[in-house]
């Protein structure tokens, strides 16, 4: 059994060793969606309850493929590369929520970098600023 450790912020835990999709898509790899889809499976299949991805990875099928009637528990993190640009990173985490798709036993977070001036006023680093409350994802600024 993989090593856990417990995310105060999702309220769940996690394994420590997750899978890093970056190597995955277009600017590493470029595995076929059904390639990534067969990663992705062998790793949740071996334990791994933690899946890391970005907007700019290009991994979001693949992901959502070898997820495909998963039915153990899985946390997926997203990022956006929207900086500042609240409303881009608004729409990336849209575009995560469709491409990916949540079934029941997942949690997800969306991960948007941000900095003291695009956070809404007094908003501190891991603070939910924006909760999309839809399919048991959260939103937090970093």
């Amino acid at each position: 059994m993989l090593e856990t450790r417990f995310v105060p912020q999702l309220g769940r835990t996690v394994t420590r060793l997750g899978l890093g999709a970056l190597p995955m898509g277009p600017l590493q790899r470029t595995l076929s969606v059904e390639e990534g889809a067969r990663v992705v499976r062998a790793a949740v299949e071996g334990g791994i309850i933690f899946i890391d991805t970005a907007t700019l990875y290009g991994t979001y099928e693949h992901i959502a493929r070898g997820l495909k009637g998963w039915r153990g528990p899985v946390t997926l993190s997203t990022k956006t590369h929207a900086k500042a640009d609240r409303a881009l990173a608004e729409k990336h985490i849209e575009t995560a929520l469709k491409e990916l798709g949540v079934i029941p036993s997942t949690s997800c977070c969306a991960i948007a970098p941000a900095n003291a001036s695009s956070r809404p006023s007094g908003d501190p680093p891991w603070r939910p600023s924006w909760p999309p409350e839809k399919k048991g994802w959260s939103a937090w600024w970093a």
